[in-house]
């Protein structure tokens, strides 16, 4: 079990909007040369949490939250971003990250860990088996839990009335998911973007996870085969 001490995330040094994507295979490689070579492949075998948080709160404003771990040359972790009223959510593997290996992402199809997962990269419309094992996956649906506790809160919960208050006092966009008010000071103000993120964390990943990501694909998933 996590303790709260674990999601005190320290001060993050770039806002996820101005870091640079790169969705070319070239420059794609060029990213996982860096990340071999980053302090985290000194702590592939230690499943110690990183999280990222960005807040826009330009017009209609737009959250993104995110967590995950490493262990050994994979990445596992848990996505959600909302827009408006709606919220996309999905559960993550990053296989053979920090490896000089094709790097794959799976994904959850839905926001259930155990149920069917898709590739994201390469594309791929085929459902598949979680890949994620058991113990695993166990750790994860803890931090999802303690993370969504700590950090976050949907607008359509109960006894949400004192963050709606604090949302409109502030004259804050609220969208289906938002920080919590009180979190809201932990964010470093870039303008109109506010972010959050634990000091070592990889920025790459959250780069990588925002320039293959389907969010907004709609064309539904072939079903795995039995």
């Amino acid at each position: 079990m996590l303790d709260d001490e674990r999601w005190l995330l320290g001060d993050g040094q770039f806002p996820a909007t101005t870091f640079p994507c790169r969705s070319d295979d070239a420059t794609r490689i060029g990213g996982e040369l860096l990340r071999l070579n980053h302090p985290a492949t000194r702590e592939l075998n230690v499943m110690q949490p990183k999280a990222h948080l960005a807040f826009s709160t330009a017009g209609t404003g737009s959250v993104e939250a995110m967590f995950y771990l490493a262990s050994n040359a994979d990445i596992f972790g848990w996505y959600a971003q909302a827009k408006d009223q709606h919220v996309w959510a999905a559960y993550y593997m990053i296989e053979n990250y920090y490896a000089n290996k094709s790097t794959v992402l799976h994904r959850s199809v839905e926001d259930d860990l155990r149920e069917h997962w898709i590739t994201d990269f390469p594309k791929s419309n085929v459902e598949i088996r979680c890949p994620v094992a058991e113990p695993v996956r166990h750790e994860l649906e803890q931090m999802q839990s303690q993370f969504l506790q700590e950090w976050l809160f949907f607008d359509n919960e109960p006894s949400v009335a004192a963050e709606l208050a604090a949302y409109h006092s502030q004259q804050l966009p609220v969208l289906g998911m938002n920080i919590k008010s009180k979190k809201l000071n932990r964010l470093v103000k870039h303008g109109k973007v506010w972010t959050h993120s634990t000091p070592s964390l990889d920025l790459y990943v959250v780069d990588f996870l925002q320039s293959h990501f389907r969010i907004n694909d709609k064309k539904r998933p072939t079903p795995a085969t039995p």
